[in-house]
């Protein structure tokens, strides 16, 4: 069975604002948008808004669905199906949670300094998304989870 989560990232000027993953959390220490799994009776959007005030103490606003990417692993783990989300401002105060433990603004110039403390696959979507275009795609982890084949592209709609 495929996991439906979200993704959130606040795109505000020219900065995106991503959290430093706890450590002892799956894929800790790693840079990364705020979100988590749907739950039952809850929209995508809902999804997205709650996951992010947990883990960050924020509101997102003006949140558009920008991209859907589909994970698959050669480990043991459950596809999981990304619905990612760009937010241009928010509401509240970061505070660190027992899923993040730092929160930075980065500029686009920033992430080639940055994409080996992110998840593999995100070097590949992240400059769509700042360039506001929609994409999709599907991504296979191997079971080291370093060298995914990565199949982004854009796209003029969502489903």
């Amino acid at each position: 069975m495929t996991r439906i989560e979200t993704i959130v990232i606040v795109h505000k000027d020219s900065k995106i604002l991503l959290g430093l993953k706890n450590p002892n959390k799956k894929f800790g220490g790693k840079w990364n948008g705020f979100g988590g799994g749907l739950e039952e009776n809850q929209t995508l959007e809902e999804c997205a808004i709650t996951e992010t005030i947990d883990e960050t103490g924020i509101t997102p606003k003006n949140l558009t669905r920008v991209g859907q990417i589909l994970f698959k692993f050669e480990i043991n783990e459950q596809d999981h199906e990304v619905h990612i989300y760009r937010a241009t401002d928010y509401g509240g105060i970061l505070d660190t949670s027992k899923d993040f433990i730092e929160y930075k603004e980065f500029e686009k110039k920033d992430l080639e300094n940055i994409y080996e403390k992110m998840m593999p696959a995100d070097k590949y979507w992240l400059p769509l998304f700042f360039d506001k275009k929609l994409f999709k795609g599907d991504v296979l982890f191997d079971k080291e989870m370093k060298n995914p084949k990565v199949n982004i592209y854009e796209v003029e709609k969502l489903d």
